[in-house]
């Protein structure tokens, strides 16, 4: 039983981690944030617009970081279709 537990496991544990995990960085803070002001653009969430241009793409988000302003998406297929984003550095 044990061992047949432990087969069950590494198969689900190979399944899972096939994703591949992605870092996308994103041009800006979007429109509204103003440049001069630092601290409060650093501040500021990714942009929401920008977000949901992904997720229209199909590409799951996995974390989100404001401060770098770029996020973590999984995928099981190399993304391509993050190219033709213009939000995407």
């Amino acid at each position: 039983m044990k061992i047949w537990f432990n087969i069950v496991f590494l198969l689900l544990f190979q399944v899972a981690s096939a994703q591949n995990k992605y870092w996308v960085i994103l041009t800006d803070k979007g429109p509204d944030c103003n440049q001069n002001s630092l601290v409060t653009c650093r501040d500021e969430g990714v942009y929401l617009p920008y977000l949901q241009q992904l997720q229209e793409l199909s590409l799951p988000i996995v974390h989100q970081s404001r401060w770098l302003n770029a996020v973590t998406i999984a995928s099981t297929q190399n993304p391509e279709a993050l190219d033709t984003l213009p939000v995407v550095q």
